[in-house]
């Protein structure tokens, strides 16, 4: 019985010696692969620039209203983040070295945090140089336009403040005005006559009436 009782010791020890080891060997192989490893390159600024100005590709299947008739697929773009924001990008098309990495990098903050306090400010910065101020007499009379949307069954009044950036748009002949609306940013072409959603690309008519 006690040789049984050391050989079963001494097996134990053997086990536990085994183990040691092959921790062991399993701490050096996990450090020597960890030390081998390449730490991963931070996105250089031009890769950050071309992923906010990226249109990803989106692709949507609409089944047919009439029996027997295959789905009709859509295939659109979504909007980059200088759709939503055309000012920033025509602060960066202006800016160079610096100055240009750190209005990209505030850019790509938006997307992280939702801070935007950073870009508007160097937006701001650059832009307010070029920034013509409208005369008076430039502007529509109050009430000389009506503008309205197409809803389907009838035609939908822009609100006051979205109707005179559109009149003052019209009057300084500017080719297209943007602005957001139901937490979406807006497109109206003037030429075309259209309104567009910029982030579900919907596209509708618009017109404008007198008062």
């Amino acid at each position: 019985r006690s040789i049984n009782v050391v050989m079963k010791k001494r097996k134990l020890g053997e086990a536990y010696d085994a183990g040691l080891e092959a921790a062991a060997a399993v701490t050096q192989e996990s450090t020597s692969s960890s030390s081998s490893l390449t730490p991963t390159p931070p996105e250089s600024t031009e890769a950050v620039f071309r992923r906010l100005s990226r249109r990803a590709k989106s692709t949507k299947e609409i089944e047919s209203t009439v029996p027997g008739e295959d789905a009709c697929v859509v295939e659109t773009s979504l909007p980059s983040f200088f759709d939503s924001y055309p000012s920033a990008l025509r602060a960066i098309e202006r800016t160079t070295g610096e100055a240009r990495a750190s209005l990209i990098a505030a850019c790509d903050r938006v997307l992280w945090t939702g801070d935007e306090s950073q870009m508007r400010s160097l937006t701001s910065k650059v832009l307010e140089p070029e920034i013509v101020d409208v005369d008076a007499e430039d502007l529509p009379p109050k009430g000389f336009f009506r503008w309205q949307a197409d809803g389907g069954s009838e035609w939908l009044d822009y609100n006051e403040a979205i109707n005179d950036l559109i009149e003052t748009a019209r009057v300084t002949e500017q080719a297209k005005v943007r602005f957001f609306m139901f937490g979406s940013p807006y497109e109206l072409d003037f030429h075309k006559g259209m309104q567009t959603n910029l982030h579900s690309s919907t596209v509708r008519p618009v017109r404008k009436v007198q008062r």
